[in-house]
């Protein structure tokens, strides 16, 4: 159906109802006949999920979102690899109980597929599934034609199923955005196989939950009185869900990076955290190529112009994760990063790249895959308890004025600590002591005089570190548990 035609479309179709083919909905149905307009909302019956289009990067999505959630994250967007351009479109049933997108640029999208019942009603449920059924003559619910929880995008919640339908083939699992603007499926999925939750990463296995036995998991560590696992195996249907306690909010939600997480309490699945060549619990055995050792990781870093890549691909259905993944295993591969401004799309470096300085001109951020001896030193903080571990990382030039942080961590607080950053040193041994120096006098001051002290040669940075008890470890070279050497340099109360 031609530009413009999709509106002409739905007049006829309802001319069997003798009446206006179009009313903004208010609550949480819609009849035949009736649309929600792109600036209208439908609300669950006891509030607690809503319905809605929303904009992400100039393009337009129909999608389900915890009304008490001020972030309005989606948990369901129905046109994700379809998206719609500007404000001009509206959701409908027709007469004949089809459920479409109508929008001024192109053909309707159809939801409901051979679903269709002309005595039906689309209805979000308090559950936050969105779905078409079929009415007896009374207005009862008859059946249920169709449900927005047989298509998961790449969140999970209570009542949902992850598995397989044996008698139609209907396949439930979920898939990742391919970053945090393009809901378009990306590089993760999340499976069930019959025992255990695999995740992959473009079909190969990246991580697994373990066995599913005594309601709990091998390698997922939860709190048995927030879940109740389900798991199902029969002629008809293989699958697993879960509950949580009446009243309790949950989301599970894997995320572009390879995150697998309850948004409202616990972590799964660290992100990156099966990217290293490191045996995490779960995380698939992956064995470097040749020309790396186990400590290649990538940083982003800000590098003097390093003009055109080497290799560029503009398949949209990229994202970063697929690019490490790509120069990861590529031996000339240096640095690499995404081509769109929406975060999609390769290119690759094969040179090595000049680290900028501050002030310096035609400077560009590129992920930079280094070894630990080329990143410098590394301080780890652990935390007492596993789930709040923090990464930090700060990386060192041994002349002019540079230094680079990361934090990752959760339950944090922030901390300001003063680095000071000498010109000129020349000597790890001298750039060793200045780091240990600042970190035991951040945690216990005693006013003495630092080691190649200069005036004017401080610089500030916010670290993030748990609120609890930290012990701060310094090491020598090493990551992911691999280290020469360790120093204790302190520890915090808070």
């Amino acid at each position: 159906m031609g530009q413009g035609l999709g509106f002409f479309f739905f007049i006829l179709s309802c001319v069997c109802l003798g009446g206006p083919c179009f009313c903004s909905a208010h609550t949480d149905s819609i009849k035949p006949g009736e649309g929600l307009q792109f600036s209208k909302l439908l609300v669950s019956s006891q509030g607690t999920f809503t319905l809605g289009f929303f904009i992400l990067d100039t393009r337009s999505y129909l999608g389900i979102w915890y009304t008490s959630d001020v972030n309005n994250k989606k948990v369901w967007v129905a046109n994700r690899d379809n998206p719609i351009s500007g404000t001009n479109a509206n959701l409908m049933l027709d007469c004949n109980g089809t459920l479409m997108i109508i929008h001024s640029g192109g053909d309707p999208i159809v939801l409901n597929s051979n679903q269709a019942s002309r005595n039906s009603i689309a209805t979000l449920l308090d559950s936050g599934n969105f779905v078409v059924s079929a009415l007896n003559s009374d207005g009862s619910v008859k059946q249920t034609l169709w449900e927005s929880f047989d298509d998961p995008t790449d969140t999970l919640l209570p009542g949902m199923k992850l598995g397989i339908n044996l008698k139609t083939g209907q396949n439930w699992s979920l898939a990742s955005w391919i970053n945090e603007q393009v809901p378009d499926a990306g590089t993760f999925t999340l499976e069930w196989n019959g025992t255990q939750l695999v995740m992959k990463r473009r079909g190969d296995i990246y991580w697994s939950s373990g066995i599913l036995k005594d309601r709990s998991f091998e390698f997922i560590q939860t709190h048995h009185n927030i879940y109740y696992f389900i798991s199902v195996c029969n002629d008809n249907e293989i699958y697993f869900s879960y509950s949580v306690q009446d009243g309790a909010i949950s989301k599970w939600v894997l995320n572009w990076r390879g995150g697998f997480f309850d948004t409202y309490g616990t972590l799964f699945v660290k992100e990156d955290m099966c990217d290293p060549y490191d045996k995490y619990p779960g995380c698939a055995v992956q064995e470097p190529p040749t020309c790396r050792t186990r400590d290649f990781q990538f940083m982003k870093q800000s590098v003097l112009n390093s003009g055109y890549p080497s290799l560029m691909d503009i398949d949209t259905s990229l994202g970063l994760s697929d690019c490490q993944a790509i120069c990861r295993n590529n031996c000339s591969c240096t640095a690499c990063n995404t081509v769109f401004t929406n975060g999609s799309g390769c290119q690759f470096w094969k040179d090595k790249l000049p680290r900028a300085q501050v002030g310096d001109a035609n400077q560009e951020e590129l992920y930079v895959l280094s070894s630990s001896e080329d990143m410098g030193k590394r301080l780890y903080v652990l935390h007492s308890e596993k789930e709040a571990l923090v990464d930090m990382d700060y990386h060192f030039r041994c002349s002019g004025i540079s230094v680079h942080g990361m934090a990752k961590g959760r339950k944090s607080s922030y901390l300001k600590l003063g680095l000071l950053i000498q010109q000129g040193i020349e000597k790890r041994r001298k750039l060793r002591s200045v780091i240990l120096w600042l970190l035991l006098n951040f945690l216990f001051p005693r006013g003495a005089e630092p080691p190649c002290a200069q005036k004017g040669l401080w610089k500030e940075r916010t670290l993030r570190v748990p609120t609890a008890r930290v012990e701060l470890v310094f090491s020598e070279g090493g990551v992911g548990g691999q280290h020469k050497s360790w120093k204790k340099v302190g520890r915090r109360s808070s």
